[in-house]
């Protein structure tokens, strides 16, 4: 299993739509918008060169989900709790790998890479 930040659009789209997930005309476009203009960033997971899985995440921070996208005071106060007063953090929107490669420890090699790579601490709760 490999990890690799990004990769071509269109390929990524393929392999979204070949998980059943996405099938409706526009579905994508949403994603499409954000990942070109980096409001999400993207690492899909490979096994011989395959797409196989992937990880959509963005920067963020206790006072805005994205730039210039404000928190409310509930979120702000639930976060630093959470946070222990850190401010930046990098949120996943979606981990998702294709059911065949489930249960093999790829998923906790994802988090590896991800803390070594965005130098990240998991929080679960």
């Amino acid at each position: 299993m490999e990890f690799e930040m990004g990769c071509d659009l269109e390929e990524f789209k393929g392999y979204l739509k070949k998980t059943g997930r996405y099938s409706k005309e526009g579905e994508l476009d949403w994603l499409e918008t954000y990942l070109r203009k980096a409001l999400l960033n993207l690492i899909v997971w490979r096994k011989d060169g395959d797409i196989v899985g992937q990880a959509i995440w963005h920067e963020s921070n206790t006072d805005e989900h994205r730039k210039g996208d404000p928190r409310d005071e509930d979120d702000r106060a639930a976060l630093r709790r959470l946070l222990g007063g850190k401010g930046d953090f990098v949120e996943l929107h979606e981990v998702w790998l294709l059911e065949e490669f489930r249960g093999k420890g790829y998923g906790e090699r994802f988090f590896d890479f991800s803390k070594s790579t965005c130098r990240i601490e998991v929080m679960t709760e």
